[in-house]
């Protein structure tokens, strides 16, 4: 085999080896979330943001976007008023209480709280 063609073969390896590591990484990331069912994704294993669904007792859904940056939470938002500080918590990220769009924005069509 020519010597360009074993580099190509060891990058195919590295960049699988990489890619395995990174999915690994980003599950153990998400099983920090178990009361969450992941739904979709966007962007790559390297940036991505992810998002789930958080069942409620009155038969409706919270969700939850989280953005991963090199294996890394870097920002995540919720609906769900139940678990937002708890999820705080666990990516060890500050804590903002959330307002309701209908007290702020009238005139918006909104989800009656």
């Amino acid at each position: 085999m020519a010597r360009g063609g074993v580099v190509k073969k060891l990058a195919s390896v590295s960049r699988q080896r990489v890619m395995k590591i990174a999915k690994k990484k980003i599950e153990e990331i998400l099983n920090r979330f178990p009361e969450v069912a992941w739904d979709r994704w966007s962007g790559n294993l390297d940036a991505m943001q992810i998002f789930g669904w958080i069942e409620r007792d009155d038969g409706r859904a919270d969700f939850l976007v989280l953005k991963i940056v090199g294996g890394i939470p870097v920002y995540f938002t919720t609906s769900s008023a139940q678990y937002s500080r708890e999820f705080t918590n666990r990516l060890n990220f500050i804590h903002r209480d959330c307002k309701r769009c209908e007290k702020d924005f009238p005139k918006l069509r909104v989800v009656k709280g």
